[in-house]
């Protein structure tokens, strides 16, 4: 293996997520519902981050292992989501992210989507940059954001339409997630579920990949937690 490959492969498994199986819309995600009994509540108050994997089958009927992070915000729902709506500020606070860009923003959506954007997205470690072009949705009541890939088709569709998107890396077969934003009983507190799969061309054991999303959970999470608390002045 190449040294370049061996580092993208790296930064892939650390700092990357897929989305393969998309929940209801606007409904809480099975995923989600599976790991609520398993949380540890004097961690959750305490404002520490849980990790746990769910097994599931894939539509070929294997299967495999999603990460699922929770945290708990202390603060309001809608305060969260302004932060995580603010996807060009996200390099400020989420770690080994160089760029957001924000291509296009939808006007015309169907029912059950309050909004819908194309983004355009940069990771880099050491010297390896990683780009990948994505679309967001964001579904009715806030709760439910879920991202994918786009695909070759769709960027060439863009482009012709004036608006050119980075291809993705070489080494990604398909990168996206899920949010899940839950108010506490009070409405004062938020806790933020947020579940990463990987998918990439290079050949990694699941339990590497595993093992990987789970290190890149404390990033993220932890980085918005301290970014909606500090009021949006947290920088990583």
């Amino acid at each position: 293996m190449r040294k370049e490959d061996a580092w993208v492969k790296v930064l892939l498994i650390l700092v990357l997520s897929l989305f393969l199986a998309a929940p209801a819309l606007g409904q809480e995600p099975k995923e989600v519902a599976k790991i609520k009994k398993r949380l540890d509540q004097e961690k959750l108050q305490a404002g520490k981050l849980q990790s746990f994997l769910v097994k599931e089958k894939t539509a070929d009927g294997g299967d495999r292992g999603r990460v699922i992070g929770a945290i708990l915000i202390n603060a309001p729902m809608a305060k969260v989501r302004v932060q995580l709506n603010n996807w060009e500020a996200m390099p400020e606070w989420v770690p080994t992210l160089n760029y957001y860009k924000v291509k296009y923003t939808y006007d015309t959506l169907p029912p059950g989507i309050i909004s819908r954007r194309i983004i355009e997205g940069q990771l880099g470690a050491a010297f390896i940059k990683v780009s990948y072009p994505l679309e967001v949705t964001l579904h009715e009541g806030g709760q439910l954001e879920e991202w994918r890939m786009l695909t070759d088709a769709e960027r060439a569709a863009w482009k012709a339409k004036g608006i050119e998107i980075a291809a993705p890396h070489s080494a990604l077969k398909n990168v996206g997630g899920f949010g899940w934003l839950e108010p506490t009983a009070s409405g004062e507190k938020t806790i933020y579920y947020y579940s990463p799969v990987m998918e990439s061309r290079i050949p990694t054991p699941g339990a590497i990949i595993n093992a990987g999303m789970k290190l890149s959970l404390p990033g993220y999470l932890e980085g918005i937690k301290k970014r909606v608390e500090s009021g949006g002045t947290y920088k990583k």
